[in-house]
């Protein structure tokens, strides 16, 4: 099946920056977002707030149970993780977007990648650089597969490490000219 591709080039990389700079306070443990017409839909997951446990109502048995057994810490379990979605209509991205922009860095040096904002950005700008229409974009916090369709309307899938969006990230930032990119790998002697 092949879809007709509007003719507008849309801005994924503004437009995923300012979503992810939204969801940021959230601290999304992973994250899936597609692409409806010209929303974007994000359903995730986040760690819940840590609580304590509820405290006894007797404390009297409370304090014989710690005696008898020895006074332990309660059992730390894997984090309790919540679900979310979020819409962002195009208007909500523009909104976002002037928002976050007192927010931003000058060009001397680029984001860090980590950040939720600046990795979705590269995604943006990766499937931008294609003239692709984005479908959906699958962020595992270890990874990070996106999904797009081409001119002719095929669909790609392709999977980025942590490793290669840097790089990617730095050779876009050497050819702006805002910096001199550095191979961590290499140092600053090439």
């Amino acid at each position: 099946m092949t879809m007709k591709l509007q003719s507008e080039v849309y801005d994924y990389a503004r437009a995923l920056r300012a979503i992810g700079q939204d969801l940021t306070k959230l601290v999304p443990h992973s994250l899936e977002l597609e692409v409806v017409d010209n929303d974007f839909i994000v359903r995730g997951q986040r760690r819940a707030a840590q609580s304590r446990p509820a405290e006894n109502t007797n404390p009297g048995v409370w304090h014989r149970l710690q005696n008898k057994v020895g006074h332990r810490e309660p059992h730390q379990s894997a984090p309790l993780l919540l679900k979310f979605e979020r819409k962002y209509t195009p208007d909500d991205v523009t909104r976002l977007d002037e928002a976050g922009a007192p927010r931003r860095r000058g060009p001397e040096k680029p984001p860090d990648i980590s950040g939720l904002a600046e990795k979705l950005r590269m995604i943006g700008r990766i499937v931008n650089a294609k003239s692709g229409r984005l479908t959906k974009v699958i962020d595992d916090m270890d990874s990070v597969t996106v999904e797009y369709r081409d001119e002719q309307g095929n669909l790609h899938s392709e999977k980025y490490s942590m490793l290669a969006l840097y790089k990617i990230q730095q050779n876009y930032y050497g050819e702006r000219g805002t910096f001199e990119p550095v191979d961590l790998w290499r140092g600053f002697d090439r």
